[in-house]
């Protein structure tokens, strides 16, 4: 069964600032997206995205991708909000977290991978190549290593120092790769990327044996626009409005995520009106008007009767070409020419004693005798 991601129906705490319903509806559906792809990693993913007040908000990877089971912590990790759930907060996990939004006021959510191919590349001393125009996309990219805690105040002066001021992608040596955004849209855009850009280093480097094999691309060559980059676009129904990246495809996995849950909601409870069957011919739909069906089944019974049934419509696109081969007209072959004649059969004439004596002959033959 399909759990709905919006769930906070009658749940409206009074710490719960402008924006945050949606705010938490997105990091749920990230969650959620994660896991149709594969990239969760037990409790090692950890997505957290901040409020305009400077709370965050915690999705736990263990528990479904609902809104109401998101922790609400500050910037400390102490909670404000707990919720539906009665998880507590791994503050060990969090430290990474805390100490990113403290270096970085700019950034709204984190996305926190440990899939094989973004642990592979962290674990590589090349660290991670343009080869792809994925790689591109994401920009520059900060390394630091990453020792599992942090519970020391110069680990997270090394970590701030490492992020820098404008990067938005941080590869944890031999652990994994976290996102930065300053929206759940964009966070998500890079992460989809990065993943993308490690696959593909992974299975080149296996193939082609060797980063010396490699072509590798180069930043000030290649340019690629980023889709969705910020600017203003319209729509067919509303004024122009300002466009952050990621905006317009994270638009569209939400409509996938909706037309996911349509089926399995289809599946678990069906559609339609229930019909009593009284009689074999009665597979009407309610509250239709009983003329128009008789007219309906009249049609149909006169096409069968004078066989004017075809496939549908055909396609008026190539009416009007004429192909070189096209078979010949019956009038351009003309009349059929009559058959040739057989030739005649040679044992027509013969009597059933010769043709006896040819048996035994043609026999010795066979044989080797005379």
């Amino acid at each position: 069964m399909v759990t709905p991601i919006n769930d906070l129906h009658g749940w409206d705490p009074g710490s719960m600032v402008k924006g945050e319903r949606l705010m938490r509806c997105k990091l749920a559906s990230v969650h959620r997206l994660l896991d149709l792809y594969g990239w969760t990693q037990l409790p090692n993913t950890c997505l957290t995205v901040r409020n305009a007040f400077g709370h965050i908000l915690i999705h736990f990877s263990l528990s479904p991708s609902l809104r109401s089971l998101q922790v609400k912590v500050n910037i400390l990790g102490e909670v404000v909000e707990k919720g539906s759930t009665a998880l507590g907060v791994d503050l060990s996990a969090f430290a990474l977290h805390s100490a990113v939004y403290s270096a970085r006021p700019d950034i709204r959510c984190l996305l926190h991978l440990h899939t094989p191919a973004t642990a592979a590349v962290s674990a590589m001393k090349c660290g991670l190549l343009l080869l792809s125009h994925e790689a591109l996309l994401v920009g520059d990219v900060a390394y630091y290593d990453y020792n599992g805690v942090m519970e020391e105040e110069e680990d997270r002066v090394e970590l701030q120092k490492s992020l820098g001021p404008t990067c938005k992608v941080l590869v944890l040596r031999n652990h994994g790769i976290v996102a930065l955004g300053e929206s759940v849209e964009e966070a998500f855009y890079t992460i989809y990327h990065i993943q993308t850009a490690c696959q593909i280093q992974v299975a080149a480097l296996c193939s082609a044996g060797g980063e010396q094999n490699l072509i590798m691309l180069d930043r000030s060559v290649h340019r690629p626009v980023a889709t969705g980059t910020v600017g203003w676009a319209g729509s067919t129904f509303g004024p122009m409005h300002k466009s952050r990246l990621g905006e317009h495809e994270f638009e569209a996995l939400m409509r996938t995520l909706d037309n996911l849950w349509q089926k399995a909601e289809e599946i678990m409870q069906g559609s339609g009106w229930a019909i009593k069957i009284e009689n074999p011919n009665q597979f009407v739909p309610l509250f239709t008007n009983p003329q128009e069906v008789l007219e309906t089944r009249n049609k149909i019974r006169e096409q069968n009767r004078q066989d004017m049934k075809t496939a549908g419509p055909r396609s008026q696109v190539l009416a009007s070409v004429i192909t070189d081969n096209s078979p010949p007209t019956p009038e351009a072959v003309g009349p059929p020419s009559a058959p040739e004649p057989e030739t005649p059969n040679p044992f027509n004439k013969l009597t059933d004693r010769e043709l006896e004596e040819y048996r035994e002959e043609v026999q010795r033959k066979q044989d080797g005798t005379r």
